[in-house]
């Protein structure tokens, strides 16, 4: 478990890059002083140590002499490198598309990191970008006959590319993936009528605001949902709501998505750890054990909870993870769509994947999970998620 105090003094740390009129007390600084090993796993884990290392530089909390002054820059380094090859890869993928005419949306990082102060500081693992499904073959195409990207896996919702520096880019035909959580599938369904160009003439195409918060909104359930996710969304969520001033049909929006309870919830936390909140309802409070307890991709105990019970138990959760269903197995294998004939050879290279050494260690140590798993820490988490609104 962590160590709740700590990380509330981490993120009045995180406060000062955001909020020149916030300063740290003297006990925060303190408990910083005392901790600064702490706080560096904690971050790293969060991968928010490039951020936290330079509040603490800015804070004049960190000495060259501190052991881990050497770590905390050389993240910084990363996420700088890291964030300069993303956004020249995303500038060339612009400009190819903007030249062959095909409308195209950003999506996550590549709108929320122009928020931040500096945008290396808002790091991401991937470029996503929203095209119309019958564009997609050629914007995958192009990509990789003008570009030099190299062709990756495809799901029931993207096609993935690499370019020829390594950036992972998604290009997308859906913004979400099937079985996506509450109804949230359904809300955003038509979202090309609720975008529109950045200028006139434009291929660029930007998400109406309902539809962009939305978007965000269901993106941090899917990952609570999945297994639980890290402290960034929330970051991302607080420049949001700090920045915009269109915020109509929001409401209706969530609501229509079944995640109103759970936007409300996301939006006190936010509050709570970088605006003015000082006290958190007895559910968010355990929403942000959740959150601070998992990191950025969650636990593995905290997504065998979830399923365990709906799967029929440990036995259940086995043949489960055996015998995958039909919608998360075309999702890796997309040719099954076309071809269902195809299903069953699919399933059999599926478990030639997982027979490899580091699979089998996973797999094993998942069934171990799941016999381990009490019948009351699955009903526990169960009425967290329901109290949470998911």
């Amino acid at each position: 478990m962590l160590d709740v105090k700590v990380m509330h003094s981490m993120f009045a740390l995180i406060r000062t890059v955001f909020r020149s009129d916030d300063k740290l007390s003297e006990e925060d600084e303190q408990v910083i002083r005392s901790n600064i090993g702490q706080i560096f796993v904690i971050s790293e884990r969060c991968d928010m140590a490039h951020l936290v290392g330079y509040a603490l530089e800015q804070a004049d909390l960190i000495s060259p002499e501190n052991e881990y002054h050497a770590a905390f820059q050389e993240k910084q380094f990363m996420a700088m490198m890291r964030g300069a090859g993303h956004e020249h890869e995303l500038e060339r993928l612009k400009e190819l598309y903007e030249r062959h005419k095909i409308a195209f949306i950003p999506l996550k990082g590549s709108v929320i990191r122009t928020l931040y102060p500096e945008s290396w500081m808002r790091t991401s693992s991937d470029i996503d970008i929203l095209f119309h499904p019958e564009d997609l073959e050629r914007a995958e195409k192009l990509a990789i006959e003008e570009l030099g990207y190299k062709k990756g896996k495809e799901s029931d919702h993207d096609h993935s590319l690499h370019s020829p520096g390594g950036v992972h880019v998604e290009l997308h035909f859906d913004l979400f993936e099937e079985g996506s959580v509450m109804r949230a599938k359904e809300a955003l369904s038509d979202i090309w009528s609720e975008s529109f160009p950045i200028e006139d003439g434009r291929s660029e195409y930007c998400l109406s605001d309902a539809v962009f918060y939305c978007y965000h909104i269901a993106h941090i359930a899917k990952h609570v949902r999945w297994a639980g996710i890290g402290m960034r969304p929330f970051l991302d969520l607080w420049l949001i709501n700090n920045s915009s001033t269109q915020k109509d049909n929001r409401r209706e929006l969530l609501a229509k998505a079944a995640l109103d309870r759970f936007a409300l919830l996301c939006e006190e936390l936010s509050e709570y750890w970088l605006g003015d909140k000082e006290e958190l309802c007895d559910s968010a409070k355990k929403l942000e054990l959740y959150i601070l307890n998992s990191g950025t991709y969650g636990s593995m105990e905290n997504r065998i909870a979830i399923i365990h019970e709906a799967q029929g138990g440990t036995r259940g959760y086995i043949v489960r993870r055996i015998f995958l269903p039909y919608p998360m197995l075309a999702g890796m294998y997309p040719i099954i769509k076309k071809h269902k004939w195809l299903t069953p050879f699919c399933e059999v290279l599926r478990w030639f994947k997982l027979l490899s050494k580091g699979m089998m260690r996973k797999a094993i140590k998942e069934v171990q999970i799941s016999k381990s798993t009490s019948k009351e820490k699955t009903n526990e988490m169960q009425r967290f998620m329901t109290d949470i609104g998911l």
